[in-house]
């Protein structure tokens, strides 16, 4: 039987839908994962779409899960992407239907440029998570 490990993920979308789509996947990840419980959203400006992207919103969530590794996480998330409607095609034109990152299992940190972001580190604050 595998062991619990703590999860730290993000979610994001600047789609015109976005709180419909982040509503949506916390949906899907509280069927992916055990005691999921997600922050607040938060607003941010697009970084790195090129000028003109709308704006995301974002939030991040916290879980614990028996999955065994980060590749089997990350291909869940990307189902999950794919499954709302996400495509290479949309995000090449500046449109995020929706972006799962995992930011941490157990003690491994994952996208580290993320950890950097003021509003992860906001939102990793006021949950009181590390």
């Amino acid at each position: 039987m595998s062991r619990e490990k703590k999860v730290i993920f993000a979610i994001g979308s600047n789609a015109s839908e976005r709180e419909k789509l982040i509503d949506k996947a916390k949906h899907e990840l509280e069927n992916l994962f055990q005691d999921t419980v997600f922050s607040r959203c938060a607003e941010t400006e697009a970084i790195g779409l090129g000028t003109g992207a709308p704006d995301f919103l974002n939030c991040i969530g916290t879980a614990t899960t028996t999955l065994p590794s980060c590749e089997v996480i990350r291909q869940a998330f990307k189902d999950i992407e794919r499954r709302m409607g996400d495509t290479r095609q949309k995000r090449e034109g500046g449109c995020i239907t929706i972006d799962l990152d995992l930011l941490k299992l157990d003690m491994e940190k994952q996208h580290p440029m993320d950890w950097e972001r003021p509003y992860i580190k906001m939102l990793m604050k006021e949950m009181n998570v590390k």
